[in-house]
Order: C-alpha cells, then structure tokens, then sequence
C-alpha cells in the first residue's frame, strides 16, 4: 500500500516512522534530515517518553520543550529552601518530613533526567539563555557529556557512529551561540574533557555527526570548526576560562597550537603560548607547529613560534624538518625567515634528499643568496 512520507510528501510503498515522536512516517534518513528543522518543534512536544508530564508541557512554546522549565525552577527553589530550613532550625520533628521531601524531589530529578537534560540541550541549540541559566540552576551535571543524546542531534549514514559525545558545551560551540558559551564557562562546566566521535564532525541542519575513536577537547574541537573566524573566537573565550591548551585530540597526538598554527589564527596562536602551550609539542606523526606553518606557508606564525623556542631542526615521522616542508611548497617567505634563523640546510629527509634539492625558481635562488 502507497503512503505519503510526512516530510517530503512523496508516495512510497515503504516508509520508517520516526523514532522519537512515534507519529510521522518518512521515506529515508536523508529525507528526515533535510526536513527535521521543521519537525523537530512538533517532534519534542508530542515524545512519548515524556507522556508522564504532558499536562506540564508548554505547547505554544517555539522550541518545544519536553518539560516545563518553570516547574523545574520551582524544583530548585524548593530544594534550596528545604536546605536552609534544615540548617536554620535543627528542629528534629520537622526535619523528617522535609528530609523526605528533598528525598522525593531529588527521585525526580533523576527519574526524569533525560527529559531536563534534553530541555538544557535544546536551550543551548536555540541560544535561549534564561532556560539555559534554570536548568543549570537546576543541575549543573545536566550540561556534561552523555551517552542518552536526544534524536534530534542523531544521524546515521554508512560508516559513521551515533554521536555519543554531546555536552551543552559542544553543542554551544556547534551552533555558534557564544553568549550559551559564555553562562556555561562562567558557571563552572567542564572544559577539558575528551570526549568520542569528534574527528570529521559536520553539521547538517540540526544535526551533529562523528567518527568513531577519535577524542577531542572542547578546545581542539573549537579551533577546528567552521567558519573559521567563529571557530578562533570561541577558541579564545575557552582559553580565557581556563582551558588546558596541552591536550592533544587522540589518537593522533594533535595539540590545541599544532591546528591553530595550521589554519593560521595568528591571535589565537599567541594566545596560546601566552598561556604556556608547549611550542615543541609533537603529533603522532612527529609533526610540530613550526612545520605545520612551514607547509601552509604561515611566515608570521613561524617567526611567533620561533621567537618562543621552537626547535627549528625538529624533523617529523618522515626525516622533514620545517625547511624541507617550505622549500617543497615553495614558501619562499618561510624559507628565507628559515634559513635566517639558522635551519641546518644539509639535513637529509628519510628519502636522502637535501631541502634544496627540492627548490624550483624562486625558491632555489632564496637558497642561493643566504
């Protein structure tokens, strides 16, 4: 029997229910993902594991949340002022029946979890920081990393995991909501934390997608995200609240200034260093951040890094060092601040090759008149 898929309104024998609200009927995952933006607003509301709260559910809400976050803040005030009656009075006759208060609210807490912390998740993606700040208030543990991720963010194709790495925190970098950052900074979430399935993490609509065994710092993540001038900002805003800039992403031993230097953030790199990144951290590959800016040609970067005692003959996993890197990719700007600043010109690569043997044009006579 022909239906019509919900999302792209097509007729097809067979079609997949979605998954979260049990309701609408789609052709495919990609079909679902174009379109999920729109439905993702019906789809919290009507979830049936929520069914338990229905009655608290805001259905005029835009972002539909699953829960009712003014309920939530009458939690947390109520448990607050439980805490303060226990201490203020020492009354044993009354501190019973509020111990068993606090013992019932905090099973709701935890009965309902997924539900709050799916709420805080879809807070951070809409960058609605008063429902963020409740659910924080709430509980902060609800911001961290955890391996229960809300559909919405789910996307299977072939030869990609579930993501299973969101933290509020990842999910404010994602979508670029930098105020979201700055509460979750402030109110004290984890920022050095290396977290699964980063490695290649693309975002399609409203939807995050990762490689599985490849971990990832909130920073490491940051500086490699797009755009790329969004992506050096919110690097930045890591670093002022304290994160480690020396946790390299595994397994390939990346450190937070190797891809800063790669894609050029010039204020970032310095920032870095200014913040005591080890200039002289080597990948798995044995690469550094000196050839790193060698190859992409970052002369301003390697002077930076020069000035800050990188180590200018440090060769990488196949006999390279900086200058053999600028002088085959003919960064004649690299290979001059190289050569003035001492690189041993007669070091052999693994394949016996000097870097000038490797000059063409330009490049060769740069060699030449130093």
């Amino acid at each position: 029997m022909t239906s019509l898929c919900s999302f792209c309104c097509g007729p097809h024998d067979i079609l997949f229910t979605c998954g979260y609200c049990a309701k609408d009927q789609y052709c495919g995952r990609a079909c679902q993902a174009k379109h999920y933006t729109i439905h993702e607003r019906t789809c919290v509301s009507v979830n049936p594991i929520t069914s338990h709260v229905d009655q608290e559910i805001d259905i005029q809400s835009p972002i539909g949340y699953p829960i009712d976050v003014v309920r939530m803040k009458k939690i947390t005030d109520r448990i607050a002022e439980i805490h303060a009656q226990i201490e203020r009075e020492h009354n044993p006759a009354t501190e019973g029946p509020l111990r068993n208060e606090l013992a019932r609210l905090t099973l709701q807490k935890q009965v309902e979890r997924r539900d709050y912390r799916e709420t805080l998740i879809l807070a951070v993606r809409h960058g609605d920081i008063s429902t963020t700040q409740i659910m924080l208030d709430f509980d902060i543990t609800l911001a961290e990393a955890d391996y229960t991720v809300p559909l919405l963010f789910d996307v299977h194709t072939a030869g990609w995991e579930r993501t299973t790495f969101l933290s509020a925190l990842i999910v404010a970098i994602t979508f670029a909501k930098q105020d979201i950052m700055k509460l979750l900074l402030q109110a004290g979430v984890q920022k050095d934390v290396l977290l699964s399935g980063l490695q290649g993490v693309g975002l399609r609509g409203s939807f995050i997608w990762g490689v599985r065994g490849h971990y990832e710092t909130a920073l490491t993540y940051a500086i490699n995200g797009k755009p790329f001038d969004i992506s050096s900002s919110n690097a930045l805003l890591l670093l002022a609240a304290g994160a480690n800039p020396n946790i390299a992403n595994k397994p390939y031993g990346i450190s937070p200034l190797i891809s800063a230097t790669r894609n050029g953030f010039v204020t970032l790199v310095n920032a870095l260093i200014e913040k005591g990144a080890n200039v002289n951290a080597v990948s798995m590959d044995g690469r550094t951040a000196l050839i790193e800016a060698a190859e992409m040609g970052h002369s301003v970067i390697g002077e930076i890094l020069l000035a800050a005692g990188a180590n200018i003959d440090n060769p990488d996993g196949d006999g390279r060092t900086a200058l053999n890197w600028a002088t085959d990719r003919q960064r004649n700007e690299m290979v001059a601040l190289l050569l003035r600043a001492g690189a041993d010109r007669n070091l052999r690569d693994d394949q016996w090759r000097l870097p000038r043997a490797l000059a063409k044009g330009d490049t060769r006579a740069i060699f030449d008149g130093n």
